[in-house]
């Protein structure tokens, strides 16, 4: 399930988890569709992004998505990038609000990615750094 930028939502989509705002607000229910309305109550209440339903690749138009680059987690090597990729989209819902090119916040976001694979059932535990 995508995660799909305010600028990139199109009307007919699918949300696939219910978009709350900052106060937990319900403002559009999961399963519900997209509608041209919605994007601008989106704007209005400060929401960024939104998980909906589809493949990334469709969606965005990408064929390929690169790779990205988990080392600045301190994560360790044999811990599969289909858990870390899934603690960064976690933590990117989370801190979706916040100044991502912020150190401190940057920082935040990297020391919470490894807690989240850290705490992770089927991950040996080990020091987040």
């Amino acid at each position: 399930m995508p995660v799909i930028k305010l600028d990139k939502l199109v009307p007919g989509m699918i949300v696939s988890k219910d978009v709350l705002g900052l106060n937990g607000r319900m403002i559009l229910s999961k399963e519900s569709q997209i509608l041209e309305k919605h994007l601008n109550i989106f704007r209005k209440w400060g929401i960024t992004q939104v998980v909906v339903h589809g493949e990334e690749e469709k969606i965005t138009g990408d064929a390929e998505q690169p790779k990205e680059d988990y080392s600045k987690y301190a994560i360790p090597e044999e811990v599969p990038d289909a858990v870390v990729s899934k603690a960064v989209e976690e933590c990117r819902l989370l801190f979706q609000l916040n100044e991502v090119n912020d150190p401190v916040v940057d920082e935040f976001f990297r020391l919470a990615v490894g807690y989240f694979v850290k705490n992770h059932p089927d991950i040996e535990t080990f020091d987040v750094i």
